[in-house]
């Protein structure tokens, strides 16, 4: 800021440092330079010793205008020195130089590329000397802005002005967005600009705060000229405003099965923006509420588990959200914490099946349950418990589809406690058929071996008879290794048992015996007469 300071200065104030001294150039054609208004050649400096030389010594900038000093030689002159002062492209006065060499006084300011003074040549032809300024004279207002800024306050915007034509503070216009705000008077001390402007003093800053919504804000300053010259352009800087954050949502659920009851609630959108977020919780959705944690972050993703919350009653939370803006809170959640879920339903299975029909069973594990659901794609039921006796219960489901697969969650419900779920399934019988009464079997096999028939409802092996090994089997080749006739309007399976090394013994319920197998039903929508068991 310093520097930009002086550098300010020596462009506004011109400061003494660094004023031009300019002698003359080498001898030439005799250019007629002492005129009022003589031409460019006889300011064009020389090095010949001949020519006049010129030093501004001193220059400040007051507020009724601005103050010279220099002085003036030509080694050939034979009288007093004529000196003129050029401010611009104007001649303001005239210096007749003595002995002393020096020049000076007090004028009125006006915008201006350069301030020169010229002593016309004496003596032997050659151009005029000159000294100027370094750069510009000023009128118009000048000053900096320092900072464009967002805080939680609003958009800042801080510099400082002044106007040379007089000491007191002067008005800077700033605008944002295009939108110009009150006319505001840079007064705010800044001992830094007066210890570079000591004329004008430190009463030129402006430093002010306007309250903003979140967005993007273009911020522009103009210093208001006071007396001649124009208003001056300060410049612009663009900054984000920043806002509260969006208010978080999240969810609470009941913790599930873990063996201490507790509620878990998580973050579903977190707020936008933020830098800290806080899970609260009360009995109700009205409070009173009260701080349960603090996180750091924005809470995407994040999870919480109250593990102080007890069995069986019903708990509130909701989340806010906070950064240097603000704090946003969103809605609540509540959930009614369960106590763990008692044990699954023990040794479910299906233990009765019709074509459209299946009968469910499961041990009453007697830890206390109310009921059991018995949940399906079909329906609910409600099953009792058995009051503490344990033993089996039961759920039949009708009106299935044939030949179909069918399954249902058997729950242990009690109020005010998890569930925990058992699936089972079954598979409805095809529906009956007539048409085939005697199956004519072959063992395709080089070994001999046995046939067993399985009756479905019983779960009972029957032993049909020997299989003898046949070289052709089927139709129209060497007659069946036996024929039988199958159960009337029952579901069967008709096995294949051949002896050998892994099965030295007859008995189809093994891995190792039971060879070739297919299920058949007297009717069987195969059709034929005939069935072979193949290899």
């Amino acid at each position: 800021m310093r520097t930009r300071l002086l550098r300010l200065a020596a462009a506004a104030l011109l400061l003494t440092g660094g004023l031009v001294a300019a002698g003359a150039g080498p001898a030439a054609a005799a250019p007629n330079c002492d005129v009022p208004n003589p031409p460019p050649v006889c300011e064009t400096p020389g090095d010949n010793g001949i020519e006049p030389t010129v030093e501004i010594t001193s220059f400040s900038r007051t507020p009724a205008g601005f103050t010279i000093a220099g002085r003036a030689y030509d080694p050939d002159a034979t009288g007093r020195l004529t000196v003129r002062l050029r401010v611009g492209t104007t001649y303001v006065t005239t210096w007749l130089v003595g002995s002393t060499g020096t020049f000076g006084g007090s004028y009125a300011a006006q915008d201006a590329a350069s301030v020169c003074a010229i002593a016309l040549n004496q003596g032997v032809v050659a151009p005029n000397g000159v000294g100027c300024l370094p750069g510009p004279l000023r009128v118009s207002p000048m000053g900096y802005l320092d900072e464009v800024s967002a805080s939680p306050a609003g958009v800042r915007v801080k510099g400082w002005a002044i106007d040379e034509d007089t000491t007191a503070p002067i008005a800077v216009r700033i605008a944002l967005n295009g939108a110009v705000q009150p006319t505001l008077t840079a007064s705010g001390n800044r001992p830094d600009v007066g210890a570079v402007f000591p004329v004008y003093g430190s009463a030129h800053g402006y430093d002010v705060t306007y309250p903003q919504p979140r967005g993007s804000y273009e911020a522009c300053v103009v210093a208001l000229n006071v007396a001649g010259g124009a208003d001056t352009s300060l410049g612009c800087r663009t900054v984000v405003q920043g806002g509260p954050p969006t208010a978080p949502v999240l969810t609470a659920t009941n913790g599930g099965l873990d063996a201490t009851p507790f509620a878990q609630v998580r973050v579903a959108t977190p707020g936008v923006e933020t830098t800290a977020w806080q899970v609260h919780r009360a009995p109700t959705a009205n409070g009173p509420w009260g701080l349960l944690q603090s996180f750091t972050g924005n809470g995407a993703g994040q999870t919480y588990q109250d593990r102080t919350a007890a069995g069986g009653q019903t708990y509130c939370y909701r989340a806010s959200a906070s950064n240097a803006y603000g704090v946003a809170t969103g809605p609540a959640s509540c959930v009614l914490v369960l106590y763990p879920a008692l044990p699954q339903a023990d040794a479910a299975r299906v233990v009765a099946v019709t074509p459209t029909s299946l009968t469910f069973e499961w041990r009453d594990n007697a830890n206390g349950e109310d009921r059991y659901r018995v949940a399906s794609s079909r329906g609910t039921q409600l099953v009792p418990a058995a009051a503490g006796t344990g033993g089996f219960l039961k759920a039949t489901f009708t009106g299935l589809p044939s030949n179909a697969d069918f399954c249902v969650s058997i729950f242990a419900e009690k109020t005010g406690y998890a569930d925990r779920f058992v699936n089972v399934c079954g598979h409805t019988d095809p529906p009956p058929q007539v048409g085939i009464k005697t199956l004519d079997l072959w063992n395709c096999n080089a070994s001999s071996g046995t046939f067993w028939l399985l009756n479905w409802s019983t779960g009972v092996w029957t032993r049909l008879g020997d299989a003898a090994s046949r070289r052709v089997c089927g139709p129209g080749g060497e007659p069946p290794s036996m024929t039988t006739t199958l159960p009337d309007g029952q579901y069967v399976t008709v096995s294949l048992v051949v002896l050998n090394a892994q099965c030295p013994v007859e008995d189809p319920t093994t891995g190792n015996c039971e060879k070739y197998r297919t299920d058949l039903m007297r009717g069987d929508a195969k059709g034929g007469y005939d069935y072979r068991i193949l290899q």
